[in-house]
C-alpha cells in the first residue's frame, strides 16, 4: 500500500499566502483539465464530520484524528490486513446501554473475547475476507480518546461509498432513533414506523422502515391493503423486519377492520449466537414488536 499522510493546516504570513494564492491560480490555469485534483473520497468527508462531532459534544468516545494509509493492491496485502484487523491484540468495542439511557464503550482485545466466546469475531471476519476489492478498498488509520485512553484501528473505505468497516465505529452504538409516521386519509388507514442506529461519529450502522396501509369505502368495508419493507445493514450487522397481515380474520371485501402485526430486530454480527451480554441477550441486539386493528374512522 502506497502511504499518504493526511496532514493539518499551519498559518501562513498573508504576503506569503497571496503570493501562494497567485501561483496556484496560475498554474492551475495552464494545467491540462484531464490533470485536475481528484474529488474528495467519501470516507475523508465522513471522517472530518467525525472528528468535528467529538469536539463539539461531550461524547465519551471521540474521533480524534485519521491518517490514509494507501490502498490495497494484492491479495497479500489483503489476507495481512485482515489478519491484524482481527488479531489477538486488536481492540473492538461492546455498546453497553445503561437504565438512564446513556451508552458507554467497553474496550475488548479479540484475543479476551475469544478467550471466553471461542468464534467471537469469525463470522465478520469472513466476510471482510470477500469484501476488499483490489485497487479500489482504502485502508486508513484511526485514532480514538475515551476516558483518558487513546486507542487505534484500521479501518476499510471505499472511495465512493465511505466507511465500510473498523473495529470501533462499527460496533459504536450512539443512538437508536424512532419515528412513527400514522395517519388516516378518506377511508385510508396508513401505518409507518423507521427505526434507525447510528455510530459515535453519526454513520448509519442499520435501519429498517415499516409500513402498511388499509382502505376503506364508505360503509366502513376492507377494500384494499398493501404493506412495505426495507432495511439496511452496514458491514458488521443483521436486521430483520416484517409487517404481517392476519389474513384469515380480515377478508377484503367483507371485514369492518383491518389487523396486522409488526416487528424488527437487529445485532451485530461479530457471533452473536456465541456470544451473550450479562442479561443473557446476543450481543449489539435489540427490536420491538406490536400489532395493531382498526376501521375506517
Amino acid at each position: 500500500m502506497r502511504r499518504r499522510p493526511i496532514f493539518t493546516a499551519t498559518p501562513v504570513p498573508a504576503a506569503i499566502a497571496l503570493f501562494a494564492a497567485l501561483m496556484l491560480t496560475a498554474s492551475a490555469s495552464a494545467a491540462d483539465p484531464a490533470a485536475e485534483a481528484a474529488p474528495q473520497p467519501a470516507w475523508e468527508e465522513q471522517l472530518q464530520n467525525g472528528v468535528e462531532v467529538g469536539e463539539q459534544t461531550d461524547r465519551t468516545l471521540k474521533l480524534v484524528g485519521y491518517e490514509y494509509l494507501g490502498r490495497v493492491e494484492s491479495t497479500e496485502e489483503a489476507r495481512q490486513l485482515v489478519d491484524e484487523i482481527f488479531a489477538d491484540e486488536s481492540y473492538t468495542v461492546i455498546t453497553d446501554v445503561y437504565a438512564d439511557g446513556h451508552r458507554d464503550y467497553d474496550f475488548q482485545t479479540w484475543g479476551a473475547l475469544r478467550n471466553d466466546y471461542e468464534y467471537c469475531g469469525m463470522t465478520i471476519r469472513d466476510r471482510i475476507r470477500d469484501m476488499i476489492v483490489m485497487h479500489t478498498t482504502d485502508v486508513i488509520r484511526l485514532t480514538w480518546s475515551h476516558n483518558g485512553h487513546t486507542y487505534t484501528t484500521t479501518a476499510l473505505a471505499s472511495p465512493d461509498e465511505g466507511i465500510l468497516y473498523d473495529n470501533v465505529a462499527t460496533y459504536a452504538v450512539h443512538d437508536v432513533y424512532i419515528v412513527d409516521k400514522n395517519g388516516s386519509n378518506e377511508g385510508e388507514r396508513q401505518f409507518g414506523k423507521e427505526a434507525r442506529s447510528v455510530n459515535v461519529i453519526d454513520l448509519p450502522l442499520w435501519e429498517v422502515k415499516l409500513a402498511a396501509n388499509s382502505t376503506f369505502d364508505t360503509d366502513g368495508i376492507l377494500r384494499d391493503r398493501n404493506n412495505h419493507c426495507y432495511m439496511y445493514t452496514s458491514e458488521g450487522w443483521e436486521c430483520s423486519a416484517s409487517v404481517d397481515f392476519n389474513t384469515d380474520n380480515c377478508k377484503i371485501n367483507e371485514s369492518k377492520y383491518n389487523e396486522f402485526s409488526w416487528e424488527y430486530s437487529y445485532t451485530d454480527n461479530r457471533g452473536a449466537q456465541y456470544v451473550v451480554t450479562r442479561d443473557g441477550y446476543p450481543m449489539g441486539s435489540g427490536g420491538s414488536s406490536g400489532s395493531i386493528a382498526y376501521g375506517r374512522e
